[in-house]
């Protein structure tokens, strides 16, 4: 719909419950977006919107493949009730230091590859284990060289150390009892 419009800034769509295939991609000084309604952002929405600074889905439950690849200045992402990051989602964010996933539950592979400046991610659910689908989901990152951490709930530190894929980071894993800002 909108991709490649290079003179787009802002994105203000106040009942849009679903972004598609493409629609923002290449959208390259696009800084700002409200969709305050939005369920799922769809395959490389915002790939290449290399200017997005933050993103605000206060409803947003999934995030697809590649939405936000190479969104090179995004420091801010507030997912709240997000439960699923599909593979590549967040590839190249090399802005991103952390991230608060509060009830995600599935994290897709190379999800976080080359955050290169991430060095934490909140997982709160503890209704259940985030399922990591690979284990190079934070590839070129500072977790993945031992330099940031995954804080779970303090309850469930020994079930991730453990778990499928999740055991390749058993050493980053911490509880989030210990989290300081």
């Amino acid at each position: 719909a909108f991709n490649s419009c290079e003179s787009l800034t802002s994105i203000d769509l106040p009942a849009c419950t679903s972004i598609y295939y493409g629609a923002f991609m290449n959208c390259t000084k696009l800084k700002s977006i409200n969709v305050p309604v939005c369920t799922n952002i769809g395959n490389n929405s915002f790939e290449n919107c290399r200017t997005l600074t933050s993103i605000d889905l206060p409803v947003c439950t999934s995030i697809d493949y590649s939405a936000f690849r190479n969104c090179t200045s995004l420091k801010s992402i507030n997912v709240p009730v997000c439960t699923t990051i599909v593979n590549l989602a967040f590839n190249r964010c090399t802005s991103l230091t952390s991230i608060d996933l509060p009830v995600c539950t599935s994290i897709g592979s190379s999800a976080f590859n080359r955050c290169t400046k991430l060095t934490s991610i909140k997982l709160a659910n503890t209704s259940k284990i985030c399922t990591l689908s690979d284990s190079n989901a934070f590839n070129n990152t500072p977790i993945a060289n031992k330099a940031g951490y995954i804080y779970v709930p303090d309850e469930l530190v020994e079930q991730y150390k453990k778990s499928t894929n999740w055991s390749v980071y058993a050493s980053q894993i911490k509880p989030l009892s210990e989290y300081t800002e």
